[in-house]
């Protein structure tokens, strides 16, 4: 018969002894360190030097579209040194883009746990029509159209900067003024191109004002079938900077914004802090950026943005 009284053996009885003593101390260092969550849980499974990273979805916008949905199903991200990093979702995202405007977004990835370190291009993974039937698509005076992927676009902007245990939020911005063009195919299709800009979301401010109903009134705000061309305001990086249609190069405007025809207001949104120039037309749907689209302007305008503020700017 087992003796359930057995003593365990001195060399047992002095690891536990040791453990004991240890245990205590092992958590009251974790305590005073006043380390967030995710350090003792790097602590125990080895993983230190990760943060987490928040990422989320913006809009440049187009004219003539009412939809511009795509099907996302994860994204890439390609460090300054190492792998790339493939992040794919649990289940795809249907995301109408122009929803996304002005100041609006959509959080893609939310505390994402990653190594830390700069990444310096982004690559959003994307079910286009050619991939998945309907998956994207364009929806232009009620008929709807397949979005196809083309070539691979550019990132742009701040680089991503993820701290070793700390948290990084930026947001993504998808030029589609630059990004999406109409192919030649008997079907109408469109085509994707992503241009992405890339943002510190805590530093960004805005641009926001209206536009007098002169200007959107002006004779060469209409074509021959008495419809608007586009009023937009785009905004340029640095003051007194060129104005010029979009083109696909590096001096094209950092962003823009559709001024609203209800009100004639605009808002260019997570702009980081700087000087800038802004300009407005009323012919912003013609702007082709495959080539030289020769849009009229108005008069460009140094502006100013803060951090975390909104800088006003009205069009007389």
């Amino acid at each position: 018969m087992e003796d359930n009284n057995m003593r365990v053996p001195l060399r047992t009885r002095q690891t536990m002894k040791r453990t004991t003593k240890w245990l205590p101390v092992l958590i009251g260092a974790l305590a005073l360190s006043g380390c967030d969550d995710w350090s003792w849980r790097d602590f125990f499974t080895g993983e230190s030097g990760r943060g987490e990273l928040t990422l989320a979805l913006t809009d440049g916008p187009v004219d003539d579209a009412e939809e511009v949905v795509i099907q996302l199903r994860g994204l890439e991200l390609h460090p300054a040194e190492g792998d790339t990093v493939r992040i794919e979702f649990d289940q795809a995202e249907t995301i109408d883009l122009l929803q996304l405007q002005g100041e609006q977004s959509h959080t893609i990835l939310s505390r994402h746990r990653i190594k830390g370190g700069e990444y310096t291009r982004v690559r959003l993974l994307i079910d286009d029509a050619s991939t998945v039937a309907g998956a994207s698509y364009v929806t232009v005076d009620g008929s709807q159209y397949d979005l196809r992927l083309g070539a691979s676009g550019q990132t742009s902007g701040t680089r991503i900067v993820v701290p070793a245990d700390g948290r990084a939020d930026y947001t993504l911005d998808v030029d589609l003024r630059k990004s999406l063009t109409r192919t030649t195919s008997s079907a109408g299709d469109f085509q994707l191109t992503p241009f992405i800009r890339v943002v510190d979301t805590e530093r960004a401010g805005s641009i926001t004002g209206d536009v007098a109903s002169r200007l959107m009134g002006d004779e060469n705000c209409w074509n021959t079938q008495g419809q608007r061309h586009g009023a937009a305001v785009y905004v340029f990086e640095g003051h007194n900077a060129s104005i010029r249609d979009i083109r696909r190069h590096h001096s094209d405007p950092i962003t823009t914004a559709i001024v609203d025809p209800s009100d004639r207001t605009y808002t260019a949104g997570f702009i980081p802090p700087g000087n800038y120039t802004v300009a407005f037309t009323c012919q912003a749907g013609r702007d082709d950026p495959t080539r030289n689209s020769n849009v009229s302007f108005g008069n460009g305008v140094n502006v100013t943005v803060e951090r975390g503020r909104s800088t006003r700017h009205d069009f007389q």
